[in-house]
């Protein structure tokens, strides 16, 4: 059996220190900061469509109509942004200045993702439509399924 260059270089050791954890909440804890804010935004959104606008959300005819245009405009961007970044996808990789085997990995996984691109937004926008009309239970059934399939099928592959 031989080992791939991946693990020749890097074997894998258990983080024993304090300084291995110092390093992983260094690289963490923006991102889980980025989250939280993302979560407040949500938060506020969803409050502001459930309380602030509530007359609004007593006529369906122009509830409709606005999901209706936010699906639509959403599908069309979501449709340029894929094919642009299909396009550019060298480019934008090259700006991060990755070389050799790195480049070819951030390409060949920003091409898996590209196509995603519309689904990805489907998901958005319909669940904030549904936050809009009140309804927060059905985006979050939706989600669970997401990712429980995101997690076994990540797996499975990586495995």
């Amino acid at each position: 059996m031989s080992m791939t260059q991946a693990e020749q270089t890097a074997p894998r050791t258990p983080m024993t220190s304090k300084g291995d954890l110092s390093a992983v909440m260094t690289i963490a804890t923006p991102a889980l900061a980025e989250q939280f804010l993302e979560f407040c935004v949500g938060t506020t959104d969803t409050w502001l469509a459930g309380n602030c606008l509530s007359e609004a959300n007593s006529v369906p005819a122009d509830a409709e109509f606005a999901t209706e245009q936010a699906i639509s405009l959403g599908l069309i961007l979501s449709v340029i942004t894929t094919f642009v970044l299909w396009f550019l996808a060298d480019d934008y990789i090259a700006a991060m200045q990755l070389e050799g085997k790195a480049y070819d990995m951030a390409l060949l996984y920003l091409r898996i993702l590209i196509p995603a691109i519309p689904g990805f937004m489907m998901i958005a926008v319909t669940t904030a439509c549904l936050h809009g009309a009140g309804d927060t239970v059905t985006g979050l059934i939706v989600m669970t399924i997401v990712n429980i399939l995101n997690i076994a099928i990540s797996a499975a592959l990586a495995i």
